[in-house]
């Protein structure tokens, strides 16, 4: 993700607020799609998941979304802001 980030913000420069946007943005889909698989492929209620996330694991992936959606915003692009 850090990668792509880094692509994505050399070769679009914007400005650091609206990439912190793109970023949350980008977290809402992921987060989107993963209820979906939760709740429709997996055949889990929405609680049973939350109950799952209440673990060290849980906060090991909290960490990993929270860096995800902080990506963009956080690599810097070649023109000075």
């Amino acid at each position: 993700c850090w990668w792509v980030a880094r692509w994505l913000v050399r070769r679009r420069p914007l400005v650091r607020s609206v990439r912190f946007v793109s970023g949350l943005l980008a977290l809402c889909l992921l987060l989107g799609v993963e209820f979906t698989a939760v709740l429709a492929l997996q055949g889990r209620t929405l609680d049973a998941w939350l109950a799952s996330r209440s673990s060290p694991v849980g906060g090991v992936w909290l960490v990993s979304m929270a860096l995800f959606a902080l990506f963009p915003g956080l690599v810097a692009s070649r023109d000075p802001q």
